[in-house]
């Protein structure tokens, strides 16, 4: 993932709040970051990830700093993308149903009737992503329901695959 990345993942949101949650030991600690500083944002996951820290980034931009923890999928924001979780092998993992490598896990993506947008290696996983040309005001409720029902979407869609 590189600071293009940011810009893709978050395109077209003008404004509103990055999330990157570091895991030291097993406490999180998220820092929010403006939309108008997607390069502090990457460069402080890329610190973090240098100190052999677990770096998580939010996966919409928030309306506003949420008040507790790192923020959650009900909290009001913009969504920009859809995204899969996608383990494979067993080492790391709780389920042993994961594709067993990452070629494997590869060849799901290769068979998704789209293209993802950008792909990362998370050590154990990838993540793909599919970034919108617009993206989702989920700022009310039916903004909320549109982006979970489009994310599922993409879940459900990739569970044919497996």
């Amino acid at each position: 993932m590189n600071e293009n990345s940011f810009e893709q993942m978050y395109a077209g949101v003008d404004n509103g709040y990055v999330g990157v949650t570091c895991f030291r030991g097993n406490y999180p600690e998220t820092e929010f970051f403006d939309i108008t500083e997607l390069d502090r944002a990457y460069h402080y996951a890329l610190g973090q990830n240098a100190q052999q820290r677990n770096v998580y980034v939010a996966m919409k931009v928030f309306d506003r700093i949420p008040t507790e923890g790192r923020g959650s999928a009900a909290d009001p924001g913009y969504h920009s993308m859809a995204w899969v979780d996608l383990d494979y092998g067993v080492e790391g993992h709780k389920s042993a149903s994961n594709p067993p490598t990452r070629e494997a896990a590869m060849g799901l993506l290769d068979q998704f009737p789209l293209r993802p947008t950008i792909i990362t290696f998370t050590g154990h996983g990838l993540q793909a992503f599919w970034c919108f040309d617009q993206p989702i005001d989920a700022t009310d409720k039916a903004g909320l329901e549109l982006a979970s029902r489009v994310v599922k979407a993409v879940h459900r869609t990739l569970e044919k695959f497996s």
